[in-house]
């Protein structure tokens, strides 16, 4: 009877081991060995099982030692964010999102950015190194500290932790609060929507630019800003548009500019509509209805305020603005156009504002038509029983007129400067103080002094033009 395989694979392998025990201890020429167990194997099955793995023994008995892998030894380096004021106290802020660069040992990498906490943390080969920041806006760089001492190269050591400070000096204790709305057709706030992602560049008279984003909360804060001038711009998020922003109670255009003072948090409220962005080559006007303060007024009707459109020679459209406030005209030439509002009854013109502007172009009013854009105008009324009634347009001579105010006491300068048409004209408005025996200023020029900040009723005023115009008012 043949012997099962398992039977003939036991013995070829008993019948090697001896052979082996031979070989494998006294280190014997490895293919003599070979060539000695072959034959008293050879016309059995087992050879083939067996062979592969003497031969595997054999190479490893006469192979020479692997030599060990050793791992480099390394330390590590945390780099702690630290902000203070202008006198050295530690201030309050936000921490992450610092990176820095480490150079030295032959190498040169990015550490960071820090998490919430200001911590970056790297592991590195034993050396001497040099750091840098990739500085923030709003924070400068004071220098990096190793144990309380500043620093400009410091060492790593093999297994230890090196901690350095990156300490930061911000611009000031002011600071920005943005909240997100989103508002339907009626400029009602609606609940449930996603105000996550809006993005906001906070841009300052001292050179500073920054970015900030929502959150799921619709928030977002800038902190630890110099008291400056600062525009506030947003891109809006994809599927929504602009339609109003406030801040500190104050309605601007997208792009608009406020007064940051020491130690002041400012609130801005940003409203958008949810809706694609008009054409380009498009006019979009949008009613706003304020009172004498300047204030909107919520739940006023913006439905059928009239518009013509005229660009050229060839284009004139005319149309009403809708529920929401909105008309739109499409196909506009680029050309130098006028818009011209037919005021509702019980309603007076205030101003009209392209594209986030403070000029107020005056109705009617001129602006020109760029090719491809979609241009936005806002067109602010004042109801008339805010302003006392009728009112009636004073004639305006190229240089300084001496004009009466008849606005309600406590009415803001920038409103009375508001009845001037048309607003390119206006190059300054001044009112004598009595009591301070000196003259006070308000101008739509940039950078040009603005202490008249509200003026009285039947305030004698100078309205200095550079061409004729109308001053608006009520009827005393």
């Amino acid at each position: 009877m043949r012997a099962t395989g398992t039977a003939i694979f036991a013995e070829a392998c008993l019948e090697a081991l001896p052979r082996l025990s031979c070989v494998l201890p006294h280190h014997i020429q490895e293919a003599d060995a070979v060539q000695r167990i072959i034959p008293s194997l050879r016309g059995r099955r087992a050879a083939w099982l067996v062979l592969p793995g003497l031969l595997a023994l054999l190479l490893a008995a006469g192979a020479p030692a692997a030599s060990p892998v050793t791992a480099q030894p390394i330390g590590t380096l945390i780099v702690q964010k630290q902000l203070v004021d202008a006198s050295g106290a530690q201030a309050q802020g936000d921490l992450s999102g610092y990176t820095f660069v480490v150079t030295g040992a032959g190498t040169s990498v990015t550490v960071g950015p820090t998490n919430a906490q200001g911590q970056a943390t790297i592991g590195l080969a034993p050396g001497t190194y040099s750091i840098t920041e990739n500085q923030k806006a709003g924070a400068t760089i004071l220098g990096f500290f190793l144990g309380g001492v500043q620093v400009g190269n410091f060492a790593i050591t093999a297994g230890q932790t090196t901690t350095l400070i990156a300490r930061n000096q911000v611009a000031g204790n002011s600071s920005i609060q943005f909240t997100k709305q989103i508002v339907d057709a009626s400029g009602n706030v609606l609940t449930g929507v996603d105000r996550s992602g809006f993005q906001f560049t906070i841009t300052g008279s001292n050179g500073s630019t920054q970015s900030v984003t929502t959150d799921t909360n619709g928030s977002a804060v800038v902190s630890n800003l110099a008291a400056a001038t600062y525009s506030i711009t947003e891109t809006p998020k994809s599927g929504f548009t602009f339609h109003a922003m406030t801040i500190n109670g104050v309605t601007v255009q997208n792009g608009g500019s406020f007064n940051l003072s020491t130690g002041q948090i400012a609130s801005i409220i940003v409203q958008n509509r949810q809706g694609a962005v008009a054409s380009p080559n498009s006019v979009r006007i949008e009613k706003q209805v304020i009172d004498a303060t300047g204030a909107q007024v919520t739940g006023a009707s913006r439905a059928n305020f009239m518009f013509t459109l005229t660009c050229g020679t060839s284009y004139s459209q005319s149309g009403a603005t809708d529920a929401s406030g909105v008309v739109t005209f499409n196909n506009v030439p680029a050309v130098t156009c006028t818009l011209t509002e037919t005021v509702t009854s019980g309603f007076t013109f205030d101003g009209a504002f392209v594209g986030g502007s403070a000029t107020n172009i005056g109705n009617p009013g001129q602006f020109v038509q760029v090719s491809g854009a979609a241009t936005s105008i806002l067109v602010r009324n004042r109801q008339s029983g805010t302003s006392g009634g009728a009112t009636e347009s004073v004639p305006l001579v190229n240089g300084c007129n001496n004009v009466t105010s008849t606005f309600p006491s406590g009415t803001a300068a920038s409103t009375v400067a508001a009845g001037v048409s048309p607003g390119t004209g206006l190059i300054a408005m001044w009112k004598f103080d009595n009591a301070a025996q000196r003259f006070q200023g308000y101008s739509p020029i940039p950078n040009a002094p603005n202490d008249l900040t509200a003026l009285g009723r039947f305030d004698p005023v100078f309205i200095c033009m550079n061409g004729a115009g109308n001053f608006n008012r009520p009827v005393a």
